[in-house]
């Protein structure tokens, strides 16, 4: 028995908003990547991956931000693709997959460029 994947029979109103938002999510993710790379990211409570050691320790913090900002900023990317996809897409099939994967590359990528900057300070530094 074949399940139907759901329609996204998004409206132009609706489809610009989802778009607009995957797009600019995507865009903060790049510019949050770009400025971990640079070392310009400081501690606060908006930006930035906020885990005990980032928070605890500034040298954690520029190194775990620097060692992810490939990983965050092609996270980013990921996120403008697929909200340029659901913009231009013919169908709610392809909107809705577009959003999944979308969705699941950033989250994969994030998680990945943050564990490998956590263990690669931990590793550097001999912090448990």
């Amino acid at each position: 028995m074949a399940h139907r994947l759901p329609e996204l029979p998004l409206e132009p109103p609706e489809l610009i908003l989802v778009t607009v938002a995957f797009v600019l999510a995507g865009l903060l993710l790049m510019a949050t990547g770009a400025l971990g790379a640079l070392g310009k990211l400081r501690p606060n409570p908006l930006m930035g991956i906020r885990t005990p050691l980032t928070m605890r320790d500034p040298k954690a913090w520029a190194y775990v931000h620097r060692k992810s900002a490939p990983w965050v900023a092609l996270a980013g990317l990921s996120f403008v693709v697929a909200g340029v996809v659901i913009g231009l897409a013919p169908s709610g099939h392809v909107r809705f997959w577009a959003a999944l994967v979308g969705s699941a590359v950033m989250g994969v990528l994030l998680v990945t460029g943050t564990v490998l900057a956590h263990l690669s300070f931990r590793r550097r530094n001999r912090v448990r």
